[in-house]
């Protein structure tokens, strides 16, 4: 009980102690030095954590970057072969083309003929009414 009450008498002091330190903490702490302070403290946090974050991804970066040249080396190497073969297959289009174009023409001849017979008969097919 005697804790209690030496608390309960020490207790508005410390309050009053409390209260009279935080209007000078508070008054401190938006001061404009401290700002600059607070505000420089915190870049050089996300700089110190983002050169960490680094230098932890560069070997990982590395091996990366080493799987990503041996794959890209081997793409390059396959040019000219690829770039052969695409010729010869152009090569080998070519003739297919031109007889790709004289089956069509020969398609719209065969058409033509076919228009005009048909015409050739719709006619007999009138005559051949008409004297009847």
């Amino acid at each position: 009980q005697l804790r209690l009450l030496l608390l309960h008498i020490t207790y508005p002091k410390i309050i009053y102690y409390i209260i009279t330190m935080d209007l000078d903490l508070f008054s401190t702490l938006l001061s404009g030095v401290t700002l600059a302070l607070l505000a420089a403290g915190i870049s050089f946090f996300i700089i110190v954590r983002a050169l960490v974050d680094l230098t932890n991804q560069m070997a990982s970066l590395g091996t990366r970057f080493h799987q990503v040249n041996t794959r890209l080396e081997k793409q390059l190497a396959d040019i000219p072969n690829l770039r052969k073969s695409i010729r010869e297959m152009r090569e080998e289009i070519a003739p297919i083309k031109n007889n790709l174009q004289m089956f069509e023409s020969y398609y719209t001849v065969l058409m033509d003929i076919e228009r005009e017979i048909a015409k050739a008969e719709q006619e007999v097919n009138i005559q051949t009414r008409s004297r009847l």
